[in-house]
């Protein structure tokens, strides 16, 4: 069985990053160094390591992905890159009392 595919967000988080380190270096009047492209690459993988694998939803069995918003707190995400509270069929299920 093939490892899912993770979603666009988690692609697009490396672009953004490498994107960053581009410009800076720009400003900088030099290029990136390869060294520099194995730090973010390496800090990507940390990052990674602190998500949980991703699952089926327990509702409508669409692959997700859980990534920490700056609080902390584990965010659903499916493979459109949305969150998947908001794509979820039957997201009810999985809203806390208040």
């Amino acid at each position: 069985m093939n490892a899912p595919t993770p979603p666009p967000i988690a692609g697009h988080l490396a672009e953004s990053v490498l994107e960053a380190m581009k410009r800076l270096c720009e400003r900088e009047g030099r290029e990136l160094t390869d060294e520099e492209r194995s730090g973010v690459a390496k800090l990507l993988q940390m990052l990674a390591l602190d998500m949980p694998p991703p699952r089926p939803c327990a509702a409508c069995k669409r692959m997700i992905w859980f990534f920490r918003t700056r609080g902390g707190r584990l965010m659903p995400i499916d493979d459109s890159g949305r969150d998947h509270f908001a794509t979820c069929t039957n997201p009810e299920l999985f809203r806390k009392p208040r």
